[in-house]
């Protein structure tokens, strides 16, 4: 499977879930938006599992300010600031 398609896979399903709930799917800069913020999130995990603390907390607060009503992306930079005691 190529990487492409490894990412593509998870963005779609996420997209449709979002079409689900709305009943609509969401606009096309949106769309883009979704998709470097799901990347934004995925290299966060990275560099957290390379205690690269401060690059995996930049990431997701990119995420974050790209779809700030994603509940995956508010939970996941929550779990990271709680985990490194930085929870305010």
């Amino acid at each position: 499977m190529s990487k492409n398609l490894q990412l593509r896979e998870p963005v779609i399903a996420y997209i449709e879930k979002i079409k689900k709930i709305n009943g609509k799917l969401p606009e096309k800069e949106s769309v883009e938006k979704i998709k470097v913020s799901y990347a934004a999130s995925t290299i966060s995990f990275l560099y957290e599992k390379l205690n690269q603390y401060d690059n995996a907390k930049a990431h997701y607060e990119t995420a974050l300010d790209l779809t700030p009503n994603d509940l995956g992306v508010q939970n996941n930079l929550g779990r990271f600031l709680c985990e490194h005691g930085e929870l305010e």
